[in-house]
């Protein structure tokens, strides 16, 4: 997963940037093909946006977090992508009927054995 760190309205940070990095290593799980992620960072006012821009080889997610501070921002984007990626995964894995897939003949042995 490549990252591309854009801070508007504001200074660059190292804190930032070293807790977005681990935050990221949540997503690894859920990667299917190389990502690249753009982390957009700004200030609105009051409140601190985080804005997630991944592009991936078959899908793009989007994702955004707005809060007093950039962590619990940071935190809410990443975990909305983490659904998003998590939810892709899922249907890629389990894209086979059931009837043919391994636990449906497991389903049906079993059925078979007690009937």
């Amino acid at each position: 997963m490549h990252l591309k760190l854009n801070f508007k309205k504001m200074k660059s940070s190292q804190k930032l940037t070293s807790y977005i990095e681990n935050r990221f290593e949540k997503l690894r799980k859920y990667e299917m093909k190389p990502v690249q992620c753009a982390v957009t960072l700004c200030v609105e006012g009051d409140s601190k946006v985080v804005d997630i821009h991944a592009v991936g080889e078959q899908k793009t997610f989007h994702a955004q977090g707005v809060s007093f501070n950039f962590f619990e921002s940071i935190d809410l984007a990443v975990d909305r992508l983490a659904r998003q990626m998590m939810k892709k995964k899922s249907k890629v894995q389990n894209h086979r009927c059931y009837e043919r897939s391994h636990q449906g003949k497991m389903d049906r042995l079993n059925e078979a054995l007690w009937s």
